[in-house]
This record gives structure tokens, sequence and C-alpha cells, in this order.
């Protein structure tokens, strides 16, 4: 389809001239536009004898020297009355190769499709559709008119024509006359092109009441004949001609702003017409193509129909773009359900983590209808009809080497070789019948998250509870929110979860209860022991997938511990803590002890005053030490920066309670943040990340470099 390949080629154009000021030149089929443009690049030109049927020459006038400006070889001119011109074509001349050394600068022309192009009204269509998107990105537009005397008529019916081209492709023409300049092709010599003007105005437009009433037509009709004023007309003498008056007036213009929302699209009623009745094709199309299961055509005439949608605004076409959506729509939501169906069937006989279960081809068959779902779901209709918006024009497919890395994760063709003694004889064995612990290697921006995911899916669907873990929160966080939809679809959703390495660590700790629960209890009731919480019997597979497993194996986690805290809070300890903030020069524990706020906590928490005196010893010590450096203020809370994240559910120490005391003394922090936020920090336990592999049945890893890891870590 030429609407789709030459709005292609716009974009390409629109990438050069994003964010210049360019001249822009407008006109019909065969006025000698590009012409123009290699006359005001400098380009020297002749006149050719050129045969355009078997009986008859026409004068041609042509290049006769290599072009000099990038682009020009685009600029051709045709012997012929059509355009050669497909789509914009931006040349850029240095000022100071026209109007001498001392300029700076430089004038960007561009040479446009014909208006009313004679190669068909799809191509008319693409024209001018070409125009608008190539003009989207530029910073202001001035507006080259081009009017040849071939093209005139015996009234002046040219005029008229070139003047509700401007009226329609300029939205508000009467208020941007500033910006538009004339030039005049192909006329006599002698010929005034004022006095012709004037007279198309006088005995044409005035003798005719409609014409007479268009304001607008007449403003530029009007500017048409202001401007040619005093012999000021700028006719192309293409072979003898001056140049430089015209660039200098074009220089001299105040171009339009904004032009993307100004330049705007128009088209003939023949094409309208022709339009119309290819979108009903595109539609009937796109119905047949849906029956027959060709994606490929599908989606090329749903895009055909799209393109017309955003283009025209006419109630047939609107209602083919509908109703072709709405059958993409149907048979999309259709096949996800066919695809979600397989995959309950296929994983029914499926649900052990062995793997000779995994190497049959039951893996591959239901990877495929996994990422078929994927795929579905991330498709800009499906998405549309449930109410979500996407930009992207093309379908997700898995890459060859994300599907192979799920294979290597899942065991498949883990092999070695063997030998049958006597005889001598290697044979292939699978190094396990069972799942192997294994790290692959995808490169940044490779898909780690799309593996992950995927893989996490399979596991689920056979039964198996699944943790996806990474460093980051925001990374973790976004690639849940990416992959929810399937998960859901799939009915999956609860058997993933993702989160941080620390959050990781929350969920083993708080299993079969929270801990930290258990800790407060005890100790706000003063109890000196522990209710033992009932141990829940496990009855699914754990799996652990780990992202960017270099940095799970770094010092900072599997060589360090995890201590989850709390902090435990009333208004006993609160009060002890503003007295010992009040009292700053305090520096022992006997002085605290002689506090009044002391000795109401030790008569609360008899059984734990021991705790309670070794807190005070560290509250002491930070105190002393204090300095109000590392931390920052977001929504009345003290936050932290850790890694890639910025998180308030980090307490350093003391320094962060002392923290809170800071910036509230200074108006920072309100009383009921301190109130909510201080209390004595109670350490439940300290914890090794490296136990944390321990608990899953089987894990799995992905990292960007994975050569860099030491034999014991892999």
């Amino acid at each position: 389809m030429k609407v789709q390949q030459l709005v292609a080629k716009a974009k390409q154009a629109g990438e050069l001239i994003q964010g210049k000021d360019i001249v822009l030149l407008i006109g019909e089929t065969g006025t000698g536009k590009s012409t123009t443009v290699q006359f005001l690049a400098g380009c020297k030109m002749s006149v050719t004898k050129v045969r355009i049927n078997s009986e008859a020459y026409s004068d041609h006038i042509t290049t006769t020297e290599p072009f000099k400006y990038p682009g020009l070889e685009h600029v051709i001119s045709s012997p012929l009355c059509r355009s050669e011109t497909r789509y914009l074509t931006p040349v850029t001349i240095p000022l100071k190769d026209v109007l001498g050394a001392y300029e700076n600068g430089d004038i960007t022309l561009c040479d446009a499709p014909g208006i009313g192009d004679t190669a068909g009204p799809e191509v008319d269509l693409a024209n001018n559709v070409g125009v608008i998107e190539a003009l989207k990105g530029c910073k202001s537009v001035k507006i080259l008119v081009i009017s040849s005397y071939t093209t005139l008529g015996g009234r002046g019916e040219g005029i008229q024509r070139l003047a509700h081209i401007l009226i329609n492709m300029i939205h508000g023409v009467e208020e941007r006359l500033e910006s538009i300049v004339y030039a005049f092709t192909r006329y006599p010599p002698n010929e005034n092109i004022n006095a012709l003007l004037l007279n198309i105005k006088l005995n044409k437009v005035d003798q005719d009441r409609y014409l007479s009433r268009d304001n607008v037509f007449v403003a530029v009709l009007k500017d048409m004949i202001q401007k040619t004023e005093n012999d000021k007309a700028y006719k192309i003498d293409p072979i003898h001609g001056d140049r430089k008056p015209l660039i200098r007036e074009l220089q001299r213009l105040c171009g339009i702003q904004y032009p993307q929302q100004v330049i705007r699209f128009s088209m003939s009623g023949e094409t309208r017409e022709a339009i119309i009745n290819q979108i009903q094709r595109d539609k009937l199309n796109v119905i047949c193509s849906l029956k027959h299961k060709d994606s490929d055509l599908v989606l090329y005439y749903l895009n055909n129909v799209k393109i017309f949608n955003e283009l025209i605004e006419h109630n047939a076409v609107q209602e083919a773009y509908e109703v072709s959506k709405k059958s993409v729509n149907e048979s999309f939501v259709k096949h996800c359900a066919d695809e979600t169906d397989k995959i309950k069937r296929l994983v029914a006989s499926n649900v052990e983590l062995k793997q000779k279960d995994l190497e049959e081809d039951a893996i591959p068959k239901l990877l495929a209808h996994i990422f078929t779902v994927w795929t579905i779901i991330n498709n800009d209709e499906y998405n549309e009809l449930r109410g979500l918006e996407s930009s992207n024009d093309y379908l997700l497919m898995p890459h060859v080497g994300q599907v192979i890395a799920i294979f290597r994760i899942l065991g498949i063709g883990y092999q070695e070789d063997k030998k049958l003694p006597i005889i001598n004889i290697t044979y292939k064995k699978k190094i396990s019948d069972d799942l192997v612990n294994n790290l692959v290697e995808i490169g940044t921006g490779e898909g780690k998250s799309v593996v992950i995911a995927i893989t996490a899916c399979i596991f689920a669907l056979i039964g198996a509870d699944v943790v996806c873990s990474c460093y980051s929160e925001v990374l973790s966080e976004r690639d849940m929110n990416d992959f929810v939809p399937v998960f859901r679809a799939l009915g999956i959703e609860e058997r993933i979860k993702y989160g941080t390495f620390n959050k990781l660590c929350e969920q083993l700790l708080n299993e079969q209860c929270n801990l930290r629960e258990k800790v407060r209890d005890m100790i706000l009731d003063n109890k000196s022991v522990l209710d033992i919480a009932q141990k829940e019997k496990i009855v699914r597979h754990k799996v652990l997938l780990i992202d960017e497993v270099d940095v799970f194996l770094s010092e900072k986690f599997y060589g360090g511990m995890y201590t989850p805290s709390l902090i435990l809070k009333d208004p006993y300890i609160k009060e002890l803590l503003d007295s010992l903030w009040k009292n700053r020069d305090i520096r022992s524990l006997n002085g605290v002890k002689a506090l009044p706020a002391y000795e109401a906590c030790a008569s609360r928490y008899s059984n734990w005053i021991s705790l309670f005196d070794e807190a005070i010893k560290d509250m002491l010590a930070t105190l002393r030490s204090f300095k109000p450096s590392t931390y920052m203020r977001k929504n009345d809370r003290i936050v932290y920066v850790e890694g890639e994240s910025v998180t308030d559910n980090v307490i350093l120490g003391y320094d962060t309670i002392w923290a809170y005391y800071h910036e509230n003394t200074n108006g920072n922090i309100s009383s009921s943040s301190l109130e909510d936020n201080v209390g004595i920090i109670v350490n439940c336990g300290t914890f090794s990340y490296a136990e944390m592999p321990y608990e899953f049945s089987y894990i799995a890893g992905v990292s960007g470099t994975l050569k860099t890891l030491a034999e014991s870590e892999k």
C-alpha cells in the first residue's frame, strides 16, 4: 500500500527537519516546484528536447552538473505534467553560498508532492499525508507558493485552485499571510502578473456572487495582488535568472510557528470517494483474514484502516474502523481463551518437578501457548478493548535466545558424554533425572525479565510457588506490573511473587507466623517466654528465580546478614525518649536511671529491663555522635536512598530515631509523624542470606555477567 510506504518515507524526512525553520513549496502538480528548488540551490540548468510520445517532443529544463547539496539527488522534475516527488524532500543550502561569505546560517527548502496528483487518489492522499507527517517536528514553516502559467487557465482558474489549496491546507490562512511569498514559473517575460491577478479579481471574482462572498479566498487573492505590485513578482527563470532576491525575501519572512497545529490535511472529492471504497474493501479483508487465521494479513489490512481513520473524518471511515477493530478484538479474546484452555489441559499430566517430565514435548508446546497469550495480551487492540492505551504498532514476540534460555533453566539439553566399557562406545546421557540448579547468562537489554516471567508461568502451572527476586524494588515492581495480566489470564497470579532480596527474607521469616508481632506482643505483655507458633505443612514445591544473580552473590547480600527489627512503641517509651532528647547532656546509664520516665518503664517492663538498659546505652552513644546528614525528608518521613530506590522502611539504628527528633525540633517533621515513628529498636534475630536458597526445591538465576562469577559462586 503506497500510503504506508510514503508515510514511512515522510517520517524519515521529518527526522531531517526536526527542530528546523523550513521553506515549504506548495503548488499544483506540474507547476515546477522541483525545478524551483534546483534553481534556488544554484544548479546549472539547460533546456533539452524530451520525447513525450511517438510524434512529439517537449522542452524540458534539467540540471547539467553534479548535485552540490545532500537531498538534491531526490529532487526530480518531470517533462510531463505529473509529480515525480512522492514525499517531502528537504535540501539545506548555506546562505554564504548564495549571499556571500558574510552571511551565516542556512535555508532549508522542502520540495513537496504536487497537490491533486495525476497518479491517482491513493497517491494524492499519500502526498498530503506525507507533508503533514513530515512537518510535525519542524520549528517553523515559511510558505513558497508556486503558480505556473501552464496551469493558469483561460479565466484564471489556476489561481483560484491555488488559493483554495492554501485555504484548505493552512488553518486560518488569512491571519498568516505574512509567512507566504509567491513565485511564478513559465510566465512570458513581458506578462504583467499583477495586472493579470487584478483582472481576475475585477472581472471574475467581483462578478461572481459566490466567490465574492468567500472572504478567506478574497483575502488570499488580495495578498497576491499586493505582493506583486510595482513589478515585485518573483518570476522563476531557471537558466538566466538570479536567485538572490527570492532567497533574501524567504530569509526575511516570519515563519508559521507550531506548524503541526496549523498545516492540515485536505483532499479532493474524487480522492475521498476512492478512499472510502478502499477502506470498505480493507474492512472485508480484515474479516476474511481472521477466518483464515492469517495474522500477517489481519495486521496489514487493519493498519490500513487505522491509518485512514486517523487521517479522514468521515462516518463511513470511522464505522469501518470500529467494525474491523471489534472483529479483531473478538478474535483475540477467543484465541486467548482457547490458548488458556490448551495450557490447562496440557499441564494436567505434568505436575512433578522432574527433569524427565520437562524434557518431553509438553514443555515446548506449553511454552508456545504461554508466549501466544503474552503476545495477545500485549497487542494494541486487545489492550484497547480492556480500556488501556498503548502506542505500540507492533506485536511482541519472543527472541530465539529467550526461548533457549528458558529451555536451559528448565534443564532441557543438559547432557554429558558416557562410555560403555569394553566396547568403548560413547553415548549421551542426561546429567540428572531431577532438575539441577543452574544459572543462565543473558546480556543487558536482551530480555531477562521476559525469561524470568515466562519461566515462572511454567513452574506455577505445574503446581509450584514461584518467587522472582531482584535487588531493585523499582525494577521488581516494573516487571511484576508488566506481566501481571499474563499471570491473571492463566489463573496463576497468586502463585507468583515478585520482590527484592530483603522482601524475600521477610516472606521466609514470616511464613509460619509474623515474627515481629510475636516479639512485640511478648514484650508489651511483659512475658518472658515466646509462644510457639503452629507449623503448617508446606504442600507445594517452592522455586526461586533470581534476576541479576551476581548482585545477590555479592558481599552485601549472600555474604551478609539480614536483621529484622521492630520499633517498640507505647506512651512510657515515648516519654523516656523525650526525656533523653531534652537531657542530651546525660552521658551514662546511671544518669538515665534517675529520670522518672526510666522508673516508669522499669515498673512496666520488669521482665525486660535488661533489654531497655542495653537499648539506652545504644541511644546515648548514638546521640553523642549524631549528625543529620545521611537521610532525606519525604512525605513527613525520614527516608534513605537504597540502591536505585528511595525507601521509607529502612531504620539505621537510633540515628533514624534521633533524626526524627531533630527534624521535629526544627519544624520539618510533624508531631504525629514523630509519635508514629520513634520507639525502642528491638532486634528479632540475625539471619544469613546464604540460608535462603535452602528453603527452595529449585533455584535458577539470570545475569548479564555470568563469566565473572567465581567457581564457588557457580
